[in-house]
């Protein structure tokens, strides 16, 4: 599973990752964060859960790692997906070019 992630992740212009119930994803994510040098935004759903902790660690060390972007529920996740989200995430992507 795990190099199947890391090679879509090779191919993607940016990641994003919804930590709100996580399962693999932590373990995931800090396995191709520093050899995928493509940026990751984080999302996390308010009064769900804390963030990660690794994500801290990995956001100082790795600037293509973005702040976490924290949603009240799916409808406004989407309503702010381009603006929010994709936007950031684009912006350090054309930076990383």
């Amino acid at each position: 599973m795990t190099e199947s992630v890391v090679t879509l992740a090779h191919l993607a212009r940016f990641l994003i990752v919804d930590l709100t119930d996580p399962n693999s994803v932590p373990h995931e994510v800090a396995s191709l964060v520093p050899h995928c040098i493509v940026p990751v935004q984080p999302l996390l759903q308010a009064g769900t859960t804390a963030e990660y902790s690794l994500f801290q660690d990995l956001r100082r060390r790795y600037h293509w790692v973005l702040p976490t972007h924290q949603y009240q529920s799916v409808a406004h996740l989407l309503a702010a997906m381009q603006e929010q989200v994709i936007a950031p995430a684009e912006e350090k992507a054309r930076e990383l070019e």
